[in-house]
């Protein structure tokens, strides 16, 4: 069984079975490029609703990768990914920074980082059961779904919503 299911017949086997993974990180990593400069410039006076829809649209690439036809389309989806998922990081992570008081910024962050790996073992875990169970392409519908629940639970309380919002008539920038 393969593990790349979008990919032309030729590219499952020999050495191209491996090539295609350097690609899909270069072009992950332009996404990701592209969406630094852009999270960068964004302005917005509800940093929570705005990286979370920027995770959403990550969720909906990641949900496409395998399913795409073949290397481009896997491409195009993973450019997809990296840019939505900079700009989310970017502008969230901002909002953070903006709202907690100096003297506890550097515990919340790192209790975000500690939350973050910590998650990891359990997240493998979780996709190896599903690549054994429903295979490798299911994974990634199955993570994005996951995402996108949890991002829309989020969207669905006031106090998410509104974390790191700007008041009408500031400046919002910096």
């Amino acid at each position: 069984m393969s593990a790349e299911p979008g990919l032309a017949a030729p590219a499952r086997t020999g050495p191209a079975r491996t090539a295609w993974r350097p690609v899909a990180l270069l072009v992950a990593g332009q996404g990701a490029v592209g969406g630094t400069l852009l999270g960068g410039a964004a302005r917005t006076s509800r940093p929570s609703v705005f990286a979370s829809l920027a995770f959403l649209v990550q969720a909906g690439a990641l949900a496409v990768i395998p399913y795409g036809g073949g290397l481009a389309a896997g491409a195009a989806a993973a450019v997809l990914f990296g840019l939505a998922n900079s700009i989310g990081e970017l502008v969230i992570v901002t909002a953070v920074q903006r709202v907690i008081a100096p003297a506890a910024l550097g515990r919340v962050m790192a209790l975000i980082m500690l939350a973050s790996a910590g998650a990891y073992p359990v997240s493998v875990g979780f996709v190896t059961f599903v690549v054994r169970h429903l295979g490798a392409a299911a994974a990634f519908p199955v993570a994005a779904g996951l995402s996108a629940a949890a991002i829309g639970w989020g969207l669905s309380r006031p106090s998410f919503r509104d974390f790191g919002r700007v008041q009408s008539g500031s400046s919002g920038g910096d």
